[in-house]
């Protein structure tokens, strides 16, 4: 099984380059394109989506524990801890190195990983260890379980500097270098994934038109090379192994405003206005959404204990009645009570029954009392003025590729609905760790498939 996670890779994007001959080391696990020939040996789902929040780390969470953010404990990108009063940014820059276990400030909790120290659910490697399968991660930021780690040095990181497209590339590059030489030393585990971050990185600075030309000229000549190791260890790689090709997220273009990048303070304030200082509101952003976390106005009240309902009516009411906040504020969503109760829409906002669905999976005491849900197109934080960005509960930073290639599956397209929460099952399935969840399996059901 070899999983290629490929950040912030919209679902329609890797079609469009697929399908226009432009990958042609995609090609090699998907079926040459051209007179019908598309998906010859892969299954591409049409119908399919990862979670919210819509960014990395609890979309990439969810991906290899299978379940969404409020089981697994990564509520997003940013989130306020309410036992140790603190707020967790994983992708702040004096956190990311933690995230990969390195502890540059002598701090502790970095012991492996930020995230995976986290994770209140088991993952896909921990599953699979305990079948006695092997598994190798490479620059993943989940890999609590796995057999053998291929983490990135603090050197790598370092000279990944912001802003600079052929740094992020050359990143990829020294993540493939790494897993071939992983590979040849170790042999081919039962699990391989190999994380490909190039793509988030260029769409943030420089749109979508860019990652698509990441996509062909960084991320597909280095697939290229690592299909080429798999060969050069196991001849019959193409029947023997299923590939996973997906992403954590999607992204829209964006162009930021101005008072995007400053959504997060714009909140706080008004809360502190409403009489919700420092003490009783924390406010984080995770792109196209924020959280609030209110503690009780009530004397003696503690952050672990949930605020009352008229402070949370009360924080809603003064976000709700700011007509410059309103102005790029798709919908306020609220808890009825406190964590694990649900979220429903304030005021005179309805909700769709996805999108409800999609806020109460994040419910935990790790998400916010309040979510604000910003307009399509509207992001906060510090974003490009000519990127790509996501975080919300829209289409485009929902959809994500999900693909199966090789390894004998049911080759086609299929409208049948598929969530990145699925993966971790179908690759327990598909290596025997557990069995197929009876008639509904989603490897080798074939009915739905258009072929063409």
């Amino acid at each position: 099984m070899v999983i290629v996670d490929l950040d912030g890779v919209r679902r329609d994007t890797l079609e469009a380059e697929y399908i226009g001959g432009r990958l042609p080391n995609v090609a090699r696990l998907l079926g040459e394109v051209g007179n019908g020939r598309e998906f010859a040996t892969a299954r591409w789902y049409e119908r399919t989506t990862t979670v919210f929040p819509t960014v990395t780390m609890a979309s990439q969470a969810s991906i290899f524990t299978g379940v969404p953010p409020g089981r697994h404990g990564i509520p997003g990108n940013k989130w306020f801890d309410r036992e140790t009063e603190q707020v967790v940014g994983y992708l702040d820059s004096g956190t990311v190195p933690c995230v990969y276990a390195l502890d540059l400030f002598g701090r502790g909790g970095c012991e492996g990983g930020l995230g995976n120290r986290h994770l209140r659910t088991p993952t896909l490697y921990e599953a699979a260890t305990a079948a006695g399968k092997t598994s190798t991660v490479v620059y993943s930021q989940f890999f609590r379980g796995a057999t053998r780690l291929v983490l990135p040095s603090l050197g790598s990181m370092m000279n990944r500097r912001k802003g600079v497209v052929d740094n992020y590339q050359k990143f990829d590059v020294s993540m493939v270098d790494t897993a071939i030489a992983t590979l040849r030393h170790d042999g081919l585990p039962d699990i391989l994934t190999v994380y490909f971050s190039s793509t988030d990185e260029v769409g943030h600075l420089l749109g979508i038109a860019a990652e698509r030309i990441c996509l062909e000229t960084s991320v597909d000549p280095q697939l290229g090379r690592l299909l080429d190791a798999i060969e050069s260890l196991d001849a019959g790689w193409r029947a023997n192994t299923l590939f996973v090709i997906t992403s954590d997220h999607g992204r829209t273009d964006a162009a930021a405003a101005p008072g995007d990048r400053h959504r997060e303070s714009q909140v706080s304030e008004l809360l502190r206005q409403a009489g919700f200082d420092g003490d009783h509101c924390q406010v984080t952003e995770n792109g196209g959404s924020l959280y609030v976390y209110l503690r009780s106005r009530a004397a003696g009240s503690r952050w672990i204990d949930p605020p009352r309902p008229e402070d949370v009516r009360a924080a809603a009411d003064a976000l709700s009645q700011d007509q410059a906040l309103g102005s790029v504020t798709y919908a306020i969503a609220a808890r009825s009570g406190g964590p694990g109760s649900g979220y429903m829409a304030f005021g005179n906002k309805s909700l769709s029954e996805s999108t409800e669905h999609l806020l109460n999976a994040v419910d935990s005491p790790r998400s916010g009392d309040l979510i604000v849900l910003l307009s399509p197109g509207r992001y906060a934080g510090e974003n490009s003025p000519a990127g790509a960005q996501h975080g919300s509960v829209f289409e485009n930073d929902l959809a994500v590729p999900i693909v199966l290639a090789l390894g004998g599956v049911a080759p086609g397209r299929t409208a049948q609905p598929i969530a990145t929460t699925d993966l971790a099952g179908i690759i327990e399935e598909y290596l025997g760790i557990r069995a197929p969840a009876g008639s509904r399996t989603l490897l080798n059901r074939n009915e739905e498939c258009l072929r063409r």
